[in-house]
């Protein structure tokens, strides 16, 4: 007989249904929707980013980049400049939202070379990433990954799948990213690419497929809505698509108290005047908070860098950590798979500014240690992308071609405006106004997710 994995819906599991919260309280005070407001804020604002950066595109018809449920959609050129939000020079991006209210979805990666670095990275509608797909965790081999969701119940053949990814989601957001070598890599990175597949389970076993679901629901962006109290109805409507923990079903039930439902329209019809401004106040009160948290997210590591190590890919049931995560920086990737530091500064703490010459060197003692690649890559301040040159070079690492070794056999790179005379530096242009970098390291060594390695000072000359 084969193996099987039973797998129970986490909703009957709950016991999480339409009925199961309580009605909106009339006589609440406006001192406990005021902490209520700030706490359901707290608690929902990522579900609201995750809506305006991934969700958007799946629902709004004219979105530049729409993406399309159980299907990927692949960027298939490396960024260059003017375009902004500070991408990557490093790998192509594919994209896709798994919508598991039907059935469970089988997720397909091909053979990749040995030292090729691939990354599915899985999030939930809470922004928790879960387990990624990748060259790191799950190896080089071709494989197929099956993905249930908080609806599902059944039986599931384990000798079919390499591995199972369960959900409380409806949806899973999935962010793939794939090493680049340069322009003429690309080829090879699109037909790993096509090796990305969203297969329904019914199709993949050869059975009969379940019974349609509707259309989902959603909420039409509006910017002006979401900046007031507005905002409660788009993580009314995440809430629906993430079931709770069982340590969240009272925090849920305090919720409703304030008319924040799970689904349900959110509306202040029928509150008092006070309650409603106290919902406003309580709302001030968590985006505050959320500002007070951001400035203790990275970590000083001198010489002009912010070098962050946590863990802040899934963090649990800090829920303000969570939601300032989700607004500086969406999905960010677990230390084991990517790290990232930033510089706007010198190493004096001056900020930087390309009509100045700054100097980084890696000794060759000291280099970025990572299992797979590094990069450092320059930005625009003003603009947040990277800056037109007479090289098209947007940023230099350990496949940068051409690159100058220094003595000792390591590396100085100049960020200037002006081409060096220095012929051992290599140059990364910049703009004449002020600027900012970022580090990146690729599958990193414990020495560097550790804190023990820093990227080197940056340093400025005149």
């Amino acid at each position: 007989m084969k193996a099987q994995i039973k797998v129970l819906s986490i909703a009957l599991a709950l016991g999480f249904g339409g009925n199961a919260m309580a009605n909106p309280q009339s006589d609440i005070s406006p001192e406990e929707a005021r902490s209520i407001a700030k706490e359901a804020y707290i608690y929902g604002a990522s579900y609201v980013d995750n809506y305006r950066v991934y969700f958007k595109a799946l629902f709004d018809a004219d979105h530049p980049l729409p993406v399309y449920a159980n299907d990927f959609v692949h960027l298939r050129n490396l960024a260059g400049a003017g375009i902004k939000d500070t991408p990557n020079n490093d790998t192509l991006f594919s994209y896709t939202i798994l919508d598991l209210r039907q059935e469970p979805m089988v997720l397909s990666v091909p053979e990749v070379a040995e030292d090729r670095l691939y990354m599915l990275q899985l999030g939930e509608v809470n922004t928790n990433t879960l387990p990624y797909i990748s060259s790191i965790t799950t190896g080089t081999a071709a494989g197929n990954y099956i993905v249930t969701g908080a609806d599902f119940t059944g039986y599931l053949p384990a000798d079919k799948f390499d591995g199972v990814v369960t959900t409380r989601g409806q949806y899973l957001t999935v962010t793939g990213r794939t090493q680049v070598n340069g322009h003429s890599d690309l080829p090879t990175v699109h037909k790993i690419q096509d090796g990305f597949n969203v297969t329904p389970l019914s199709t993949f076993l050869g059975q009969e497929a379940p019974a349609a679901v509707p259309e989902p629901k959603h909420v039409k962006w509006d910017v002006e809505k979401v900046q007031g109290i507005g905002v409660y109805d788009y993580i009314s409507l995440g809430m629906s698509w993430q079931l709770p923990t069982l340590e969240e079903m009272g925090m849920l039930e305090s919720f409703a108290k304030i008319g924040l439902i799970p689904g349900k329209t959110f509306t202040t019809e029928g509150m008092s005047p006070k309650v409603v401004k106290a919902i406003e106040a309580g709302l001030a009160d968590a985006k505050s908070a959320i500002l007070e948290r951001d400035k203790t997210m990275q970590v000083n590591a001198g010489g002009g860098w912010l070098f962050g190590t946590n863990n802040i890919s899934s963090v649990g049931d800090d829920y303000l950590l969570r939601s300032t995560v989700s607004r500086v920086t969406i999905y960010p990737n677990a230390p084991d798979h990517a790290l990232y530091g930033q510089s706007i500064s010198d190493s004096d703490g001056q900020p930087l500014v390309g009509v100045n010459e700054y100097r980084v060197t890696f000794d060759a003692d000291a280099l970025p240690p990572v299992d797979a690649f590094w990069s450092l890559t320059m930005y625009d301040t003003a603009t947040t992308a990277m800056i037109p040159n007479e090289l098209d070079r947007y940023s230099i690492g350990d496949r940068t071609e051409n690159l100058v070794l220094n003595k000792d056999g390591g590396i100085t790179v100049c960020m200037q405006a002006t081409k060096p005379t220095d012929p051992a530096c290599n140059w990364l242009p910049a703009p004449e106004s002020a600027f900012y970098a970022i580090m990146r390291l690729y599958a990193p060594t414990i020495e560097a997710s550790s804190g023990n390695w820093t990227p080197p000072p940056i340093v400025r000359l005149k």
